[in-house]
């Protein structure tokens, strides 16, 4: 026979040998005893029947054992091996691979490798059967399919199956935890199963399980049950028909898991939600008509402090002078920080829509804006291409104009401003980092001064209300600008955030969609 088994064609057996040889070919599965080199010594006829042609003289053609297996699963195929020697274990353990069998089709085999037992060979012995599955296993070995299928064997967790047209069904252990009965004492049927759920969903279930039945849709929901000892749980079904061979010829299956503890989680926190945001609107709210009630006090200290100025300044003393122009001074203070006050409330109030907005038309407008503080501070302003995007025009206005004027107002006296304003567009990676969403367009737009910069630490900090790094003395403000165009940024759905270095400079980068996308909370 050509290409016969060397173990056969030297004609050397001993006990072990033979022991070895006699048991792979009484293997109910397939079987085969490979050497190092994997060359198939020996196969059962189970084994040659699906692997091997069928003529005697091909019998061992293509006799290496790695030939038949998947080209991918190669390299984990050796390491098996390697590992059911180093184990020192009776067997490897199962594992399992694609084959392919003679007529040229790849089938999933469970495969458990045992190191050869003969004292003069040097090998493994190989049993392994097919799997029968209607789906491909997406487990590497039988051990990483234990390990998945921990997280079911519990009290959250059951299936089912009902053969159409006999009023019974067949639950797990699982499920009957579920459902808190005992499997000895419980027929399950329709009727039982209809009387455990919420009253409120029984017409919905009934309907639902009918109609999937009848046209063998998927069915995906979630439905109320009310256990024995009155406790009210979700449940989330999965379930669907498949074809059997018996009369009936289909039968009804399905997963059920128990997602109370998950949903009410959900519910606390979309509660805690709804109450922060309310929160939040209550102090918006409160903000806008403090800030709006304090203004016509405010305007007549103000007037009546100018014409006691104007009118009585001789009269007043070289103090009372002081005194007043203090006054003046705090008053034009407190103007500016109502007038932030309300542009802070206003953002998030705003009735304005979002539009398709030219980003490089709204930087021509700022720069006209800060023309006189450019010109005084000579100060170099760079702009590169802006992309347009679905924006409320009057807050990108906003929050370019508070970036720019901080950087031309937060300038060093050792040199000119210069200010740089730069955009690109997001790479995937880019935005997976961010958190955001990756099938949408985002443009990150880079504003870099010269200026003072700031140290680190503080790069979160520098959003929040009324947060300075310097004092009034200093640089002028209210410590508002930043936290505003934070609350911009967000209110477009997008990310702000900034690096610096104490007296070199600091870049601010803001990421913003090219579409909005609506949430109730924007209405």
């Amino acid at each position: 026979m050509k290409n016969q088994p060397l173990l056969h064609s030297e004609g050397k057996t001993d006990k072990s040998q033979q022991i070895e040889l006699l048991s792979i070919h009484d293997l109910p599965v397939m079987a085969v005893l490979i050497d190092e080199l994997y060359n198939i010594q020996y196969a059962n006829n189970q084994f040659r029947h699906v692997f091997c042609k069928h003529s005697e003289n091909e019998g061992w053609e293509n006799c290496n054992f790695l030939n038949k297996i998947d080209p991918w699963q190669l390299d984990r195929f050796k390491h098996h091996l390697l590992s059911s020697n180093i184990s020192g274990a009776s067997y490897s353990g199962y594992a399992m691979y694609k084959l392919r069998e003679v007529s040229g089709n790849v089938r999933q085999y469970n495969i458990i490798i045992s190191p050869s037992v003969q004292s003069e060979f040097k090998g493994y012995s190989i049993a392994m059967y097919p799997d029968n599955s209607m789906w491909e296993q997406p487990f590497a070995s039988l051990d990483a399919r234990e390990m998945f299928l921990e997280q079911f064997q519990n009290e959250n967790f059951g299936t089912f199956e009902k053969i159409i047209g006999v009023d019974k069904s067949f639950w797990s252990d699982g499920l009957y935890k579920i459902f808190e009965i005992d499997p000895l004492k419980t027929e399950v049927s329709m009727n039982f199963f209809l009387s455990t759920v919420h009253p409120f969903d029984v017409e919905r279930v009934e309907r639902m399980t009918h109609e999937a039945i009848k046209t063998d849709k998927i069915l995906d929901f979630e439905y109320r049950i009310i256990t024995p000892a009155l406790k009210i749980k979700i449940l989330h079904a999965f379930c669907r028909t498949i074809q059997i061979t018996n009369p009936h010829g289909k039968k009804f299956i399905g997963s059920i898991r128990d997602v109370t503890a998950q949903r009410a989680i959900e519910q606390d926190l979309n509660k805690k939600m709804e109450e922060l945001y309310q929160s939040n609107r209550e102090l918006e709210d409160f903000a806008f008509v403090a800030s709006h009630d304090l203004q016509e006090p405010l305007r007549k200290i103000a007037t009546f402090g100018g014409m006691l100025q104007e009118k009585a300044k001789a009269n007043l003393g070289e103090n009372g002078q002081f005194y007043l122009s203090r006054l003046l001074a705090s008053a034009e203070n407190m103007k500016v920080l109502i007038d932030d006050l309300l542009e802070f409330s206003r953002v998030s109030k705003v009735k304005d829509q979002f539009e398709r907005t030219d980003l490089n038309l709204m930087l021509k407008i700022v720069k006209t804006d800060l023309e006189l503080n450019i010109y005084e501070s000579k100060a170099q302003l760079t702009i590169g291409i802006l992309p347009t995007i679905e924006a409320i025009p009057s807050q990108m206005k906003q929050l370019f104009t508070n970036i720019i004027g901080n950087a031309l107002k937060f300038s060093t006296t050792r040199q000119e401003p210069i200010v740089k304003v730069e955009s690109e567009l997001l790479s995937t990676s880019e935005k997976l980092l961010l958190g955001l969403v990756s099938a949408d367009n985002y443009y990150s737009i880079t504003i870099t001064d010269n200026g003072i910069g700031f140290d680190n630490k503080f790069a979160e900090r520098i959003f929040k209300a009324f947060h300075r790094l310097h004092g009034k003395a200093e640089y002028q403000g209210t410590g508002l600008g930043l936290a505003i165009c934070k609350k911009i940024v967000d209110h477009h759905h997008g990310v702000i955030s900034a690096q610096g270095k104490v007296g070199n400079g600091a870049v601010f980068t803001i990421v913003l969609p090219e579409i909005q996308r609506i949430t109730q909370h924007d209405f």
